[in-house]
């Protein structure tokens, strides 16, 4: 597959032969036209990529790779929304319900788009707000500084409420009436009842867990830090005994991604600087499938819904410079690359 790039400006070739007169005079009146990018008449099928910029620049976007066209477009907000402007640090994105959320870190909002991805709120009155979980009308807001929970109404478009913590809230997954919260801080995962926003329970996981998956509706994996006494690493926590298994661990000066997961296979995924592959099912160690040398991978993601497209890897670079994205296959063969904008950090893949 091959990925074509969009500009805002195109050149029309002419036969010199026939047409150099006629464009002479033409640009001697008149300046460049502007050609605005096309647009897939339905936004489906495809994979976000948010772009979280640099701190306190204000330059975070977000990109769109058509999978029926294979067309990449690293400007599509501004594109449908000439005027808007996203913020600083984009965080996570999201579709429910008909509407795209797109989490801005530090500029403390929640940014409302429609499907057809014209903008039409800002969610306000946040602190440092992280990733989201949907529960029905109610999403909840992780935060980096607040301490709290914060609570939202999906048909309101609006907060409601906001639960103590005493923590930063990180990564957060939703298994039958329960909220499971990682707390980095603390060294545990939060467990609240997702209707009454009772704490119910907490799992002690040394080291600074950050990162959570949900396998089916009977185990969470896991990611912790680690920290001055512990490595960190990989445990399978099981919600019918709540025994835990480690998968693996890691030196403490290694910074692991966020866990990529397919539920068809039960394969997780991460980065530690090399890229990393373990199957719940019949693994016994994890295997490295990817060589991170001389790459700076900070974000995976894993399309369940394409073999060919399967695996998605941002490298951040210097966090100068815009991110590359690779792409592989359900194999772990190079499938494909392009430019992204700067620190790509989120893949969200739409049906």
């Amino acid at each position: 597959m091959v990925f074509t790039y969009y500009t805002s400006k195109m050149k029309c070739i002419l036969s010199l032969s026939s047409s150099l007169l006629l464009l002479l005079l033409f640009n001697a009146c008149n300046p460049p036209e502007s050609i605005t990018p096309s647009i897939p008449a339905g936004i489906s099928n495809g994979v976000w990529i948010v772009n979280e910029g640099n701190f306190q620049s204000a330059n975070s976007s977000i990109s769109y790779v058509d999978a029926s066209t294979s067309l990449i477009n690293n400007s599509i907000l501004t594109t449908l929304n000439p005027s808007f402007t996203l913020g600083d640090v984009a965080q996570s994105m999201y579709f429910y319900r008909g509407y795209y959320f797109v989490v801005v870190n530090n500029s403390g909002k929640i940014e409302v788009f429609d499907e057809k991805l014209h903008w039409i709120k800002s969610i306000r009155s946040l602190n440092s707000p992280r990733y989201m979980v949907f529960s029905g009308d109610t999403f909840f807001v992780s935060n980096l500084y607040s301490n709290t929970l914060d609570v939202g109404s999906v048909s309101g478009l609006s907060m409601l409420s906001s639960i103590p913590t005493q923590t930063w809230t990180e990564s957060m997954v939703t298994i039958g009436d329960s909220l499971y919260i990682s707390c980095p801080n603390k060294n545990i995962v939060l467990v609240l009842n997702k209707k009454t926003a009772n704490r119910i329970d907490s799992i002690e996981i040394g080291g600074g867990p950050y990162s959570l998956v949900s396998i089916g509706d009977t185990a969470l994996c896991i990611a912790y830090y680690g920290n001055s006494t512990s490595d960190g690493g990989i445990t399978l926590y099981s919600l019918n005994n709540k025994q835990k298994r480690k998968v693996t661990t890691w030196p403490t000066n290694l910074l692991v991604s966020k866990l990529g997961y397919d539920p068809n296979t039960q394969d997780i995924y991460w980065i530690n600087q090399d890229v990393y592959q373990y199957n719940l099912k019949h693994s016994n160690a994890p295997v490295k499938i990817i060589n991170g040398q001389q790459k700076n991978y900070y974000a995976i993601g894993i399309n369940p819904m394409s073999s060919e497209h399967y695996l998605w890897l941002s490298d951040a670079k210097d966090f100068v410079q815009a991110s590359d994205i690779f792409i592989y296959d359900k194999n772990n063969n190079p499938v494909n690359q392009f430019t992204g904008g700067i620190i790509s950090g989120y893949f969200l893949f739409q049906p």
